[in-house]
């Protein structure tokens, strides 16, 4: 908007003069003509009025174009300097505060120009040293926000670590206080737990003893399932391999069948021309005829037949191979079925090892059972000491959670304010890039 005025207001003042200029010439040519318009008429003869007339008219022509001329010198001496001045004001409202060899120039013109000139480039110093003066706070305000906000960011993530370690100090001592006094009632069960779990042991150990034969027996019938499944498996192999070779023999009788009716074609063309060649020979070839129409009608039979064979090869061959995919099925199924058998076998085993395993541990948990039984009278003194020391760490660790919630708060917002710094010491250097020096 500054822009527009300056610009609008400096091309109006050179458009004025220029205005002025030419209209004072036309003016004073018009009153010198108004004046000697009278003095023509009285003192000049008629005959001669019409030259004197056209020598005025020339001088009102030469007039305007002095006029004319004149106002362009005047545009040139006033309008192009301050064309130039407008142009380095341009480049100041544009953030360009770089001074040409043009501005230099006006500078130390000696009138209303010039002075102008001069006031830009005051103007423009004066800019020059704000906008470094501001660049230099603006820079120290960002280091200083950085530095401030990275310690902010420090501290309070160190604070964190400390308040959650606080907050789990006091969790686990209010844990605590409550475990203990658990601990405590829990303990005095443990007596009568202890007699309970005497004859549990006991219990559980017949019940070791009889899984250990169950085991045994399982493990025993695993083997005797493994035989059979091998030989289950020696027969599948062996059905699959007659299957297959049934299937490869169905193949074949259809590759024969297919050459017998190839045979039975060509048979039968022969037997046409033969009844063709014995009816050019007449009677001589009538017996030859006979012949040949008898091992045509063979030949219809064949093809007849071979026909038949292969539809019933082709059944076969589809039965077939059907029975060798569903042997392969089984097959497959068989050897899973197997793995499956030595897996279970090798379970049993893992079972049974478990089992003995466990009549030792319940023999020597029956020991430890009565070793638990002295402990427990010692557990309970040292629990019931531990109750009070929890209640009373549990009531500190609140205290101290309290107090460093609130230091935590407090350095948080003194983060937040610093982080604001710097967000609006980032915009200003962003804003001073824009000038150009």
């Amino acid at each position: 908007m500054k822009k527009t005025s300056i610009k609008s207001l400096l091309f109006s003042i050179a458009t004025k003069l220029v205005l002025t200029v030419q209209t004072t010439v036309i003016l004073v040519v018009m009153i010198t003509i108004a004046l000697l318009m009278p003095v023509v008429e009285k003192y000049v003869p008629k005959e001669r009025f019409g030259e004197v007339n056209g020598t005025i008219t020339t001088i009102i022509i030469i007039g305007i174009i002095g006029g004319a001329v004149l106002g362009i010198l005047v545009s040139l001496l006033i309008v192009a300097p301050i064309k130039k001045l407008n142009k380095g004001i341009a480049n100041l409202s544009n953030l360009d505060f770089r001074a040409t060899g043009n501005e230099q120039k006006l500078a130390k013109r000696n009138d209303e120009t010039g002075e102008i000139a001069r006031s830009v480039f005051a103007m423009r110093e004066s800019l020059l040293n704000m906008i470094g003066q501001i660049k230099d706070e603006a820079d120290f305000i960002n280091d200083t926000a950085e530095g401030f906000s990275l310690n902010a960011n420090q501290t309070t993530e160190a604070i964190g670590q400390v308040e959650k370690a606080v907050g789990e100090i006091s969790e686990g001592a209010n844990s605590q206080a409550e475990e203990t006094q658990k601990a405590t009632e829990n303990v005095i069960l443990i007596g009568e737990m202890v007699e309970e779990a005497v004859g549990q042991v006991e219990k559980l150990s017949t019940n070791a003893h009889a899984m250990q034969k169950a085991g045994e027996e399982a493990i025993e019938t695993l083997q005797q399932l493994y035989v059979t499944n091998g030989k289950t498996k020696e027969e599948i192999e062996r059905i699959y391999e007659q299957t297959h070779t049934t299937n490869e023999s169905a193949l074949k009788i259809k590759e024969a069948t297919l050459m017998i009716a190839s045979i039975a074609k060509e048979t039968n063309l022969l037997s046409l021309n033969a009844s063709i060649e014995a009816a050019r020979a007449g009677e001589q070839g009538r017996g030859f005829a006979v012949v040949a129409a008898q091992i045509q009608k063979l030949a219809d039979q064949s093809n007849q037949s071979a026909s038949q064979i292969e539809e019933i090869t082709d059944l076969l061959i589809r039965d077939s191979e059907e029975a060798v995919a569903t042997m392969e099925e089984v097959r497959n199924i068989i050897d899973a079925q197997s793995i499956n058998v030595e897996k279970t076998g090798s379970g049993f085993s893992d079972v049974k090892a478990g089992i003995d395993n466990s009549i030792e541990s319940v023999e020597l948990l029956a020991n430890s059972i009565d070793k638990l039984d002295d402990a427990r009278v010692k557990v309970i003194d040292v629990v019931q000491n531990l109750t009070a020391i929890a209640e009373e760490n549990a009531a500190s660790s609140q205290e101290t959670l309290a107090s460093v919630t609130e230091v935590t708060a407090t350095v948080e917002n003194v983060s937040e304010q610093a982080s604001s710094l710097k967000e609006v010491s980032y915009k200003l250097e962003r804003n001073i890039e824009k000038f150009q020096f």
